[in-house]
């Protein structure tokens, strides 16, 4: 079964962040939107997401929530 999800990308001052590389697994890289958020569906059993080419969430289809969000944190992201 595909699953349809976001990934959105939020800086320290709440806002979101554009311009950003991220992967699901399954899907080609994309870059953030001009508000930080990213679209994917996938059918792969286990979904990795990475960002800006580090690992940032990694589940299994059915545990993937519908929007993903993440906080930039130092040099990486935190899901929030």
């Amino acid at each position: 079964m595909a699953k349809k999800f976001i990934v959105e990308l939020l800086g320290a001052d709440g806002k979101g962040v554009s311009g950003v590389p991220v992967k699901a697994s399954g899907c080609p890289e994309l870059t953030t939107s001009p508000v930080g958020t990213t679209l994917f569906l996938t059918d792969e059993p286990q979904v990795t997401v990475t960002i800006g080419g580090k690992e940032a969430f990694k589940a299994a289809i059915d545990a993937v929530p519908e929007r993903l969000v993440f906080i930039q944190d130092g040099g990486g992201w935190k899901q929030k």
